[in-house]
């Protein structure tokens, strides 16, 4: 597998004039076929409830046929990871979901289940009522 990775990521929105939205850092790429980051123009509670809700179900589907590589069981590819890394942490606290060597903080332990208990379902909640609601 060939994968290129531009490390100046650009705006696809015509009206930005490719304008680099960031400068990506890069520890290591292997064996990589898609990696996501997403930023939102305009954050609303609906979408961050659609995101958790989006990636809790690939992750929960990732075994599944249709999201193995090149539709093949046996190929030993797909999705394997596949979370939401805590949108309460700072950014120091970011760094160290990355960093092998190191493991949550008391404080992020604290943020993770302030997350799971209070702000996640207030965000569902969100999503759920906009789908009621409808277009």
């Amino acid at each position: 597998m060939s994968v290129s990775m531009n490390r100046n990521v650009v705006s696809r929105n015509r009206e930005d004039n490719r304008e680099p939205l960031r400068n990506a850092e890069i520890d290591a790429v292997a064996n990589l076929d898609g990696c996501w980051h997403l930023s939102f123009r305009e954050t609303k509670p609906e979408f961050l409830g659609l995101l958790a809700e989006s990636i809790d179900f690939l992750d929960a589907h990732k075994t599944d046929f249709m999201h193995q590589l090149g539709g093949a069981r046996n190929f030993g590819a797909g999705i394997v990871d596949c979370e939401l890394i805590n949108p309460l942490y700072e950014e120091r606290e970011l760094k160290r979901v990355f960093d092998r060597g190191k493991g949550n903080t008391n404080k992020m332990d604290e943020k993770d289940d302030r997350w799971e208990a209070e702000y996640r379902p207030a965000f569902v909640d969100a999503l759920e009522e906009r789908i009621e609601e409808g277009p």
